[in-house]
């Protein structure tokens, strides 16, 4: 039929063109971060944190740091690089981790010294351990999912029902003017909800100032969009 020849070329040339690369290497202020097509939604980087690691880097001199929910440890790759006397990671996914040590390596860094610490844990388990063996840290970044399920151990954790335990973990590690720097994306409380909320598991402990932080979008409608709430705790 008239045009089949061009429709069929058109296809000819659409498969013909390689496919997009599985893994790749970006940059974000000057650190080097491995992507993927294969890690969900997320490309290996929650680009929404951006300006707090930027901050945490900026602060992470001569520092004893702790990054739970690590995901590919965008926040310990920061402070590391930032100049942490030490740098816990946690998370409960091994591969996580693992591409969280290949971004070390990415950065020139070597993910074994005995700078770092990996832990494959569940982070609340990993609080409560750390707070039987009374470490303390000088910064807490704490960025947990909304909802999470996992076999070992047996647990569901729901945001919503479960930050004033998270939160009184947190704050029970952190050493005499530490820093918790605490976000989430969850969608059912706006930032008033949150800031009103926090003010209940931390009612107990001796806080100097909760802060927000906002971050500089890019375009316009990345700000209307934004779903991120983020605090920095200051311990007294």
């Amino acid at each position: 039929r008239p045009g089949a020849q061009t429709e069929e070329s058109n296809i000819e040339i659409l498969q013909s063109e390689p496919p997009p690369e599985e893994e790749w290497v970006f940059a974000e202020n000057g650190v080097k971060y491995q992507g993927s097509h294969n890690s969900g939604q997320n490309l290996g980087l929650f680009l929404d944190q951006r300006d707090r690691r930027k901050w945490v880097r900026k602060n992470a001199k001569d520092k004893l740091i702790l990054n739970l929910f690590a995901f590919t440890s965008g926040f310990s790759l920061s402070v590391a690089l930032g100049g942490a006397d030490e740098v816990v990671t946690v998370d409960i996914y091994q591969k996580y981790l693992n591409w969280g040590k290949d971004n070390f390596v990415l950065n020139g860094l070597n993910p074994e010294a005995d700078t770092y610490r990996w832990y494959k844990m569940d982070s609340l388990e990993y609080l409560k351990f750390a707070k039987k063996k009374g470490f303390q840290f000088d910064i807490v970044v704490c960025d947990p999912p909304s909802f999470s399920r996992t076999k070992k151990p047996n647990r569901t954790f729901r945001l919503e029902k479960d930050f004033g335990e998270l939160i009184k973990l947190c704050v029970e590690v952190l050493a005499p003017q530490g820093i918790l720097l605490f976000s989430t994306n969850f969608e059912g409380w706006d930032l008033e909800k949150w800031t009103s909320e926090l003010s209940k598991p931390l009612s107990s402990f001796p806080i100097e100032n909760v802060a927000s932080s906002p971050s500089q979008w890019d375009f316009e409608w990345q700000k209307r969009q934004a779903g991120l709430k983020a605090f920095f705790i200051h311990r007294a």
